[in-house]
Parts: structure tokens; C-alpha cells; sequence
């Protein structure tokens, strides 16, 4: 081995000591096979690099990244050589980032299941109280009496629904939340969305009401619960902050320009517009946050985790969508979202093999 001083310094050990050595013995047994290998391409007259580790004088263990060079003349190698960085420090560096990462990922795993018990665990006694609110309310109770239970029963209702949302935000988190691709009725959707919210519209004197495009298919294939979700939580937004004027939920092909999706698929627009308060734009900039509330009077008043939205952009993206808001203070707001969803198409098949088999029969 021929050194320079740079070879020196970092290796730790003198020219005359290294001058004795082979470059195999300077290095860890099961770093010496990829080195070989490179040793090998150069003596047919090919450059490769290499990584691997070597013990400094003082016993550390040093990561190099060595270049391999032969050195020809006449087409022939007469000699190699080899070139190298010290990359210790990135290489400590990418494994603490590596060791980050991994205790990142099993502080989520220990979170979320953490979480999934804790909610099994609230959610079951605070169902059977929710029930029991129920059969209470249908029994012989005085107007007070009734109005308790009406407290207790819309109480535990919200409660449910924060278990629910933290719940829903950890498994999306973690990577655990799934879709199911399932047939379903749109316009059976938007109808139940807004039956939902009948009651709370009316006596917040709104209107609210919905309209599909004809252009829409009727029947689609997709998540039908996460669909619904999604738009529930918009609504559900739109109601806490508009006080008079009209909630619409609106569906329609998406605007050319948008993502290719296959054959079978159609980009379909769906927008929840509101007559409420509206949004600046800073408030805009943060309103998917996890936990974040445009304003923190009427977010407690209004109520809710400040996860709803949240859990709406990642549901969307989950489905290979995408989400965006538009509002002025004062005028309203619109939520619009995307989504590419399958066109059902219906399956003949079998009828048509059971009618050939009914002409079939009627020829004998």
C-alpha cells in the first residue's frame, strides 16, 4: 500500500507502517469480498465504487467510500488506484435518522394501539348509556326529567363522536384505515346526508339541499361509509358556522385537466357551499391541521376535535383524491373535493346463461 498523508490522517497509522501492509489486512473480514470485487472490474479496466469500514489506529471504526481506478498503458493495467472519503459522519448520521425513524414509527404503532383499546374500552359502557337514554326517553317521565335525559343523551353522543374522529385520525396515521370498493348509490348518499341534518337546518332556519349533475353516474363503485364521512363532516362544519342562507351539497364530472384515471373511471367533483362566516386567507392555510380551529371563541362554542377536516383530507388522498377550500370572510365558503370513482357496471352473464338454457329446453 501506497499512502499520502490524507491516508495517513485518517487511517491514523504512518506511511512506513502502512508501506508493509497488503490493502486486504487493513480491512474487516466481510468488507474484503466487495473490495475484491472491485479489484476485479479494475484489472479488466473498469472504475467502481465501494463502500465499506476500516479500523483507525486507535481502534474506531471508520466508513469509507473508496473509488477504484485502473491505471492503463499500452491497453494493458499496470497499476490501481484507489481513491477515498471518509463518510463516518453521514453515515452516523443516516443511521440515527434510520433509529428516528423506527422509534417514530414504533411510538405510532404503541399509540395507536393504545388508542384503539382506550376507544373499545370508553365506547362500550358509553353505548350501553347512550341505549339506556333511549329506553328511558319512552317511559313516563315529567318535562324536566326528560330534558336530563335529552343532556345525557347528547352528551354522550358527543363524546362518541370525539372517540370516533380520534380513533378514525389514528388509523390514518398509522396507516391502518383501509378502503372498500363497494357498489353504491350516489344520489342515496346525498339524500341521507342531508335528511341527517334536516332537524338542526330547520331550526337554525337554513335551507339545505342538494343536486347531482345528470351527467353523473347513478351507480358507483367505491368506499359508500367514507364517501359519506367525508361529506357529513363538511356539512357538519357548514352548519356549526352559518347562521342564516343556505347549505348546498353539489356533484359533477370534474374539469378537464385532471388526472388521468382509467377506462372505467370517472373524476367526479363534490362541493359543500355554505352562505356562513367564512374564512381568511391564514385560517385557510391551516384548516386542515390536525386539532386546529379557525377561531378559538366559535370553535368552542361550536364544539368538536378539530380533526374533522383532517380526517377528511386524508380520507380523500387515501382515495386517490384531492381537496381544496375557497371562502371570503363575511360571504361563505366552499369545500370542493375530488374523487376518481369506478362507473358499476351491471353483470349479465348469468341471466343471459340461464335464458340460453331456457331456449335450449324449448328446442327439445
Amino acid at each position: 500500500v501506497r499512502a499520502n498523508p490524507a491516508a495517513e490522517r485518517v487511517t491514523g497509522f504512518p506511511g512506513a507502517l502502512l508501506a508493509g501492509e497488503t490493502f486486504m489486512r487493513l480491512l474487516r473480514k466481510r468488507d474484503a469480498v466487495c473490495i475484491r470485487r472491485g479489484f476485479r472490474a479494475a484489472l479488466l479496466g473498469m472504475s467502481e465504487t465501494v463502500e465499506f469500514t476500516i479500523r483507525h489506529r486507535d481502534g474506531r471504526i471508520l466508513h469509507l467510500s473508496t473509488t477504484i481506478v485502473p491505471w492503463e498503458a499500452g491497453g494493458k493495467v499496470h497499476d490501481i488506484y484507489t481513491v477515498s472519503k471518509d463518510i463516518t459522519k453521514r453515515k452516523a448520521a443516516e443511521l440515527a435518522l434510520l433509529q428516528a425513524k423506527r422509534e417514530a414509527e414504533e411510538a405510532l404503532r404503541v399509540k395507536g394501539d393504545f388508542l384503539a383499546v382506550m376507544s373499545h374500552e370508553i365506547r362500550t359502557p358509553l353505548n350501553g348509556v347512550l341505549g339506556m337514554s333511549d329506553i328511558l326517553l319512552e317511559t313516563e317521565l315529567t318535562e324536566e326529567q326528560r330534558d336530563y335525559v335529552h343532556i345525557i343523551s347528547k352528551s354522550g353522543n358527543a363524546l362518541l363522536s370525539v372517540m370516533n374522529d380520534i380513533l378514525d385520525f389514528s388509523k390514518l396515521e398509522s396507516g391502518k384505515m383501509q378502503m372498500l370498493a363497494r357498489p353504491f348509490c350516489l344520489q342515496e348518499v346525498l339524500n341521507d346526508t342531508v335528511d341527517m341534518f334536516m332537524a338542526q337546518t330547520m331550526q337554525k332556519k337554513l335551507q339545505i339541499g342538494q343536486n347531482i349533475d345528470p351527467a353523473v353516474p347513478g351507480e358507483l363503485v367505491g368506499d359508500e361509509t367514507r364517501i359519506r364521512q367525508i361529506l357529513i363532516n363538511l356539512v357538519s362544519n357548514a352548519v356549526k358556522f352559518t347562521d342564516h342562507g343556505s347549505i348546498w351539497i353539489e356533484v359533477d364530472r370534474a374539469p378537464s385537466g385532471q388526472p388521468p384515471v382509467a377506462e372505467s373511471f370517472t373524476a367526479l367533483r363534490f362541493k359543500v357551499r355554505d352562505t356562513g362566516i367564512g374564512m381568511t386567507a391564514n385560517e385557510m392555510s391551516r384548516l386542515f391541521q390536525p386539532f386546529y380551529q379557525t377561531d378559538s371563541t366559535l370553535g368552542r362554542v361550536a364544539g368538536g376535535t378539530g380533526l374533522g377536516l383532517a380526517i377528511c383530507k386524508n380520507l380523500v388522498e387515501l382515495m386517490g383524491g384531492s381537496i381544496r377550500v375557497s371562502s371570503t370572510p363575511g360571504v361563505g365558503t366552499t369545500f370542493a373535493f375530488i374523487l376518481p370513482l369506478e362507473r358499476h357496471v351491471y353483470e349479465n352473464r348469468f341471466v343471459w346463461h340461464r335464458a340460453d338454457r331456457a331456449g335450449e329446453e324449448l328446442a327439445k
